[in-house]
């Protein structure tokens, strides 16, 4: 069985990884590939319901707040609530797994402890990768959705339509844990807890959240989830609900205040009233959760795409945000990476349950966000692969993941966005142009590796 053996020092990134000089300490410098035999069996896509999930949680989680930013970064678009994220400790991962010693959790605390992907098997979902703490801080900084500090623009999709947010290689999720937490900031204030809710608010965010592993979708992606939600507006409820549960004299008031519980410090219990609170704060919030585990590619895509069609108002469009983070190391799964976006990206999927105009729908103000080094050592992945891929396959007429009838989905052109050495180049299926990229904190990685955030967009859309 071969391996990923990432040269980083420590186990994990921590809270301790920013500075005020480079940003965030780089841990994922250097990736080497040991031989493979190419033997192993693509685990098949699979969706998981929220439901399903939440009957695997473990009765707390222990969880850390990662820093986003260094010390004295300003930005106009940043709410001072959201300069760090939650994420579930990996001892506390380690200590379920453990726990509950299965066959399947044996290779996971193997690659825990030693550091190690194993391609087809695990895919390093468990981990917090460096370029999705700069892709989160690239969305909060500067954020897709109108809010009060910022003009629609471009990138600020259609007013009124849902969006469908899709995470590919999610893992511990930072990305969409920065955009569900500015979705609850950017609401109102709830009602107190006894107050009625007459009409829940339509549908607007839908996220499917994916990784090769379904394991790390249950310990790590929905933890973080149900860990956000606490961050930014459980905390209150609870707070109020505690409050005014001890004063009242009610039957309801009476049966809230034997619902209550304690929470320490980066300790959170997770009874039954907990969760049903969180699930009630997504229906207010309209926001839906589905997961989608296994590999990328035609099945993978109509799963996800189906989403998409039921979030479809009368006039057929729907905003599609696609975010990846370290998903092109490998330049073996480029070419399917490349045509999954490209086929999310245009809603060209075959599979997609209900799709309009022969599966060619276009779904308005699509784009894709991809945060990578611009090199992986040792492997032969990073941008200018990524970039050669989708010019082969523009060249091609696209071709695979649900998108290939031959003619291509249009041009896909990638910009540069971000780049921790402050400039980018702006590609189109292989062309470059210079271009200026947005500065920001971040700083190279260990050994001199650049990173960026790329913009993956179909020509005219």
């Amino acid at each position: 069985m071969s391996t990923f053996a990432f040269g980083f020092s420590g186990d994990d990134i921590d809270t301790e990884d920013i500075d005020g000089d480079n940003g965030i300490a780089a841990n994922l410098a250097e990736v080497q590939l040991a031989k493979n035999d190419e033997t192993e069996s693509l685990i098949p896509p699979q969706k998981h319901e929220l439901d399903d999930l939440l009957k695997t949680l473990p009765s707390h989680l222990s969880y850390d707040l990662i820093p986003l930013f260094p010390q004295g970064f300003t930005s106009d678009n940043l709410n001072p609530q959201l300069t760090h994220l939650p994420r579930r400790s990996h001892f506390d991962i380690l200590t379920q797994l453990k726990a509950e010693a299965t066959p399947s959790s044996s290779p996971l605390i193997h690659a825990l402890t030693n550091n190690d992907l194993h391609p087809t098997i695990y895919e390093g979902g468990l981990k917090t990768w460096e370029c999705s703490i700069d892709l989160a801080r690239y969305l909060l900084s500067s954020p897709p959705f109108p809010t009060e500090n910022k003009d629609e623009d471009e990138d600020s999709g259609n007013e009124g339509e849902p969006w469908h947010i899709i995470e590919l290689g999610a893992g511990s999720a930072l990305p969409s844990l920065a955009l569900f937490s500015s979705l609850f900031l950017s609401s109102p204030t709830p009602s107190p807890p006894h107050t009625p809710q007459p009409h829940p608010h339509p549908l607007k965010t839908h996220f499917t959240l994916s990784d090769y592993n379904a394991s790390a979708l249950s310990l790590s992606t929905l933890p973080n989830l149900i860990l956000a939600w606490w961050e930014v507006r459980g905390k209150h409820e609870h707070h109020s609900s505690t409050t005014s549960s001890s004063k009242a004299g009610d039957t309801e008031g009476k049966k809230e205040a034997e619902a209550t519980f304690e929470v320490e410090s980066n300790e959170l219990p997770l009874p039954p009233p907990l969760l049903a609170r969180f699930r009630t704060a997504l229906v207010e919030h309209g926001i839906e959760f589905d997961f989608v585990s296994g590999a990328w590619g035609e099945e993978f895509v109509g799963l996800v795409a189906e989403n998409a069609t039921m979030l479809q108002p009368q006039t057929g469009s729907v905003n599609t945000l696609i975010l990846a983070s370290e998903t092109i190391y490998n330049p073996r799964t480029l070419p399917v990476f490349v045509q999954t976006v490209r086929a999310l990206l245009s809603g060209s999927s075959r599979n997609a349950a209900a799709a309009k105009a022969e599966g060619r729908a276009k779904l308005a103000g699509s784009r894709a966000l991809v945060a990578a080094k611009k090199v992986y050592f040792g492997v032969g992945g990073g941008v200018r692969e990524l970039v050669d891929e989708v010019g082969r396959q523009r060249r091609n007429g696209g071709g695979g993941a649900g998108g290939g009838d031959g003619d291509g989905d249009g041009d896909v052109e990638v910009e540069t966005v971000w780049d921790s050495d402050g400039m980018g180049r702006r590609r189109r299926g292989g062309g470059d142009q210079e271009a200026k990229g947005d500065e920001g904190g971040g700083g190279e990685g260990e050994g001199g590796v650049g990173r960026l955030v790329l913009k993956v967009s179909l020509e005219g859309g």
